[in-house]
């Protein structure tokens, strides 16, 4: 149970970092939710170190990691015109790309549609990607395939407009499903 968040509203600009804190009571978490390969520094406090998360300082926060824990997602008002979530497998997720670096593909092509403008971008990038993950199968770490990740991971998100849809190499180096199962799947993503 989460004893306290820090929440504070105010307008996020394109690019910015957003940090999230959350305090833990006691010293039993038992299993987590993670994403062990986010490759976005996250900062912790020593265990017992008490409520940080009001701070404002970042004295207290003196560990690190490349792992986000209990947090699955984040919610914004925005005045753009929608969203484009990008449903993907390793390579969307990040994975051979530089720490706090923001060089994932579609890292990139948001900073080409933000600098190729005169105006501030009109679309959200979310990033849905899931290393090992399958269109049809479920990966071996129990992510589950895209077909089924759709309604959890995309269709819910507010203000979705497009879907960038990349997947099918853990597919075919699997040896699980032949072409025609790979089609059959993206093709009910599509649908």
């Amino acid at each position: 149970m989460i004893a306290a968040a820090s929440i504070a509203y105010r307008k996020a600009r394109a690019w910015e970092d957003v940090a999230v804190s959350l305090y833990l009571p006691g010293t039993e978490t038992g299993q987590i939710s993670r994403h062990n390969n986010a490759r976005t520094t996250s900062y912790l406090t020593a265990s017992g170190a008490g409520d940080h998360t009001a701070d404002g300082a970042s004295t207290a926060f003196t560990g690190t990691t490349v792992e986000m824990y209990w947090l699955s997602a984040i919610d914004v008002f925005s005045d753009v015109e929608g969203a484009v979530v990008f449903l993907g497998d390793s390579i969307t997720d990040g994975t051979a790309t530089t720490t706090d670096g923001h060089d994932r593909w579609h890292d990139v092509a948001f900073l080409r549609l933000l600098l190729g403008s005169n105006s501030d971008p009109n679309k959200a990038f979310v990033n849905e990607g899931i290393g090992g993950n399958r269109v049809t199968v479920t990966a071996t770490q129990g992510s589950p395939a895209a077909v089924q990740r759709l309604d959890r991971d995309v269709l819910p998100r507010s203000g979705i407009s497009h879907v960038v849809f990349f997947e099918g190499t853990n597919d075919l180096a699997s040896g699980l499903v032949n072409a025609d199962q790979l089609i059959a799947g993206m093709t009910e993503i599509i649908a």
